[in-house]
């Protein structure tokens, strides 16, 4: 193994005049030596980093160095952060956990706020709030529905209620009363003065004019819509319609009416086609009204189906400017019921199950009527065929008499028989209807 050397001695000659310029400036031979050591350790380490490999011994040597350093900076850091951690998040005292329990925990202002017991946290406030918003709720519904307050929907509603019940009642009575005309063979024959041109009309045409007098004498508009599309595309469906009036909670409001004097309308086919009639005139109720002997076997002069009406109207009645019960009574209603559903959306709380018993009670009472109607009708058909029938038994009895007393050939004076039989004949038919003593006065 080669001994490790300290020390060499080198004798040079210097040619280079690079180097000669330099030393030549150092005068003192020992500082000339000194910087030719100088320059001659530079330049060899200028050689070595020049070269392409690198001294092994020299990079092991600072690696091991680097790497002493680095540990014990890592074991430092290590240190630290251990330090770090324990201070800050030690279960026992840590910053954070202090910090935590300070904001966050039991006796903290924040725990205070959600403590349902304490009265000033915000649960608290919040309960409270929502206590007094309810109870205010609670007392504008108590207020809206009670009978007391003369200004709540109850009592309005009840109030329009109790006039429509009275109009109704006017209407009945004076039906009531045309049915015992009826009865006293009064109104067997209509006079025709009374028609006038509207004999002719179209039932549309001629309905529309008693909807228009209806509507405008509760402060309504109406408008005939028969030949006019509407909201839904190719479409007339819809007669009329009323617009219900200014002064009115629902104004603006529409009720669409469909008249048909046509057989082939089932029960089925009028709910559908009033369907399209609302949504095409953009009412919220619709009246499909019938002429008097084409409405289908379902409908007994008035019924309701959800909140639309089915009625029959006596084309007679108007003709001759008589009120229409069922179709009045119907309008009248309908719009009591838009007005309850306004309020129903200005309110949001209003008892609906306690109205809708209010207006089907109405509902039955109509029904009531109609049934009154048709057994009246029927009444009064029978009595027409008493009638008839006893008018031309009178004829074929007079016929009988007047037989005999020719085969008998009484030389009685035939003028006194003719009194005796006539007067007997009277004191007979004393009950029998005005048409039959008329008809016996014709054949006399």
């Amino acid at each position: 193994m080669e001994e490790e050397c300290n020390e060499l001695s080198l004798e040079l000659t210097v040619v280079d005049p690079v180097i000669l310029s330099y030393l030549k400036q150092f005068t003192d031979e020992e500082t000339r030596n000194d910087k030719a050591m100088e320059a001659l350790k530079v330049g060899v380490i200028a050689l070595q980093s020049a070269s392409p490999s690198l001294d092994t011994s020299v990079v092991s040597e600072k690696f091991t160095a680097m790497q002493a350093e680095m540990n014990k900076n890592i074991d430092g850091l290590k240190d630290t952060l251990v330090e770090y951690y324990r201070q800050y998040f030690d279960p026992e005292g840590g910053a954070v956990k202090d910090f935590l329990d300070k904001q966050l925990g039991a006796s903290s202002e924040f725990s205070k706020k959600l403590d349902p017991a304490n009265k000033e946290s915000i649960i608290s406030q919040v309960e409270e709030k929502v206590q007094q918003l309810v109870k205010e709720q609670v007392d504008s519904l108590q207020k809206a529905f009670s009978l007391d307050e003369e200004d709540s929907a109850l009592s309005r509603f009840k109030k329009s209620m109790d006039e429509q019940m009275g109009m109704i009642k006017t209407d009945l009575a004076a039906f009531q009363s045309n049915i015992a005309t009826s009865l006293g063979w009064d109104k067997t024959f209509k006079k025709e003065e009374n028609r006038g041109a509207k004999k002719g009309m179209v039932f549309e045409a001629l309905l529309y004019e008693h909807v228009a007098q209806v509507a405008e004498a509760a402060g309504d508009s109406s408008r005939s819509t028969g030949h006019e599309q509407g909201a839904v595309l190719n479409s007339t469906k819809g007669d009329c319609v009323i617009t219900i009036g200014a002064t009115h909670v629902a104004a603006g409001e529409k009720i669409v009416i469909e008249a048909k004097q046509d057989q082939s309308y089932t029960f089925i086919k009028s709910i559908e086609e009033l369907q399209v009639a609302k949504e095409n005139r953009k009412a919220k109720i619709g009246i499909f009204a019938y002429a008097k002997g084409y409405e289908p076997p379902e409908v007994n002069e008035f019924r309701r189906e959800g909140n639309d009406f089915y009625v029959v109207v006596d084309r007679e009645d108007i003709e001759a400017g008589n009120p229409s019960f069922f179709i009045d009574a119907a309008i009248k209603i309908a719009r009591n019921m838009i007005a309850l559903r306004k309020e129903e959306n200005e309110k949001a709380g209003l008892d609906v199950k306690k109205t809708e018993d209010l207006i089907s009670n109405i509902f039955r009472e109509i029904e009531e009527i109609a049934d009154c109607m048709e057994k009246s009708t029927t009444i009064q058909k029978h009595a027409e065929y008493i009638g008839k029938k006893l008018g031309h038994h009178s004829k074929a009895q007079r016929a009988n008499l007047d037989a005999l007393i020719e085969l008998l050939e009484l030389e009685l004076d035939l003028d006194q028989i003719t009194t005796k039989t006539t007067k007997k004949k009277s004191r007979k038919a004393k009950g029998a209807p005005k048409a039959s003593a008329d008809d016996l006065e014709e054949n006399e």
